[in-house]
């Protein structure tokens, strides 16, 4: 989830309607910020928000923790760091 974005209370109005009779699990995941990305990560409190629409509809939804993100491996982060040359 990007912070103003993709986190608003409409966004998940509008993903509760688009899949409204479908039975469906939907995982919120925080994006994992790296340095010079255009991103931030979504408050807790945006992503509860969030979920609590879904909820009230009856969507099943799981808050996915990132883990690993101190040394820079969430999410596939740690791929795409490169090393400069010789170094």
């Amino acid at each position: 989830m990007l912070s103003g974005v993709n986190d608003s209370t409409d966004e998940a109005v509008a993903v509760r309607d688009l899949i409204a009779g479908i039975p469906s699990r939907v995982n919120l995941i925080p994006w994992n910020p790296f340095p010079g990305a255009p991103f931030q990560p979504s408050s807790r409190g945006s992503i509860l928000a969030y979920q609590s629409v879904l909820k009230r509809a009856g969507i099943m939804t799981t808050i996915r923790e990132s883990r690993g993100q101190d040394i820079g491996a969430a999410c596939g982060l740690l791929a795409g760091r490169r090393e400069a040359a010789g170094g």
